[in-house]
């Protein structure tokens, strides 16, 4: 079954990796995440009372609900559990202010990144767009292209008993 063979590579990625990962599947995989999605967005942009990047500040908050809801299995994705999460991350204040961002901006902003990803050829999860050192851009689609992406960016050696094994 393609479910159990998602969750074994899942487990070897996270192996090889060293990525804490829970052994089971988070309940009810997986959840409707629209207005996570749409917070995600918001966090792009910069907040000008911190002074710190938007950029930044999406990279704290996915770190730590990955580590919540893949190694927890904290279910982030429920409008209060996701609310008191990132309320850990940025406070109650900015969260607050987060939460009622204008809708309509986010939302085509979620759209557009819906978009782009759809225009450079993402039909699945994980889809990854790698540009390397001499500019050259792929996509690629899956872990199980892990490999493909590290020798493509050329930041990983491919000799013997290494990626060359996954290939």
């Amino acid at each position: 079954d393609k479910d159990k063979w998602i969750n074994t590579e899942r487990l070897r990625w996270a192996s090889h990796f060293g990525i804490p990962i829970t052994q089971e599947m988070p309940p009810n995989f997986p959840p409707l995440t629209l207005h996570v999605m749409r917070t995600l967005c918001a966090l792009e942009h910069s907040d000008a009372q911190s002074g710190t990047p938007g950029q930044e500040r999406l990279v704290r908050a996915l770190d730590h609900l990955f580590a919540r809801y893949w190694v927890d299995r904290v279910p982030t994705h429920q409008p209060e559990v996701f609310k008191a999460e990132l309320a850990k991350i940025f406070g109650t204040q900015q969260t607050e202010q987060l939460l009622e961002e204008p809708v309509g901006p986010i939302k085509k902003k979620l759209i557009e990144n819906t978009d782009l990803a759809f225009s450079e050829g993402a039909f699945g999860l994980p889809w990854m767009v790698c540009t390397n050192s001499a500019g050259e851009k792929e996509g690629f689609w899956g872990v199980d292209h892990l490999c493909q992406v590290v020798k493509h960016l050329g930041v990983g050696k491919l000799g013997e008993g290494g990626w060359r094994a996954v290939l």
